[in-house]
């Protein structure tokens, strides 16, 4: 998101979650979220990233795979 080129996008209306965690409210680190919640999510096999940017209506969804440590240093150890 950081890089993604929004000229006028506001950070204190991004909100994401983790699951159902809420990370990120109002500009920053949403004041309930705790490591042991977040953690919690991350250890599970699967889970979901939403992201509301709080700019409107549109919605997209990205499905993605395995991005861990090992994942991306097997992938980065080859070239094509």
């Amino acid at each position: 998101m950081g890089r993604a080129g929004l000229s006028d996008l506001n950070i204190d209306r991004v909100r994401i979650w983790l699951d159902n965690v809420c990370i990120v409210r109002d500009g920053g680190r949403a004041d309930d979220y705790t490591e042991q919640a977040g953690q919690a999510v991350m250890d599970r096999a699967e889970f979901s990233i939403r992201v509301d940017l709080g700019r409107g209506d549109a919605a997209a969804r990205v499905l993605t795979s395995d991005l861990s440590h090992d994942y991306v240093k097997i992938n980065a150890e080859y070239r094509t």
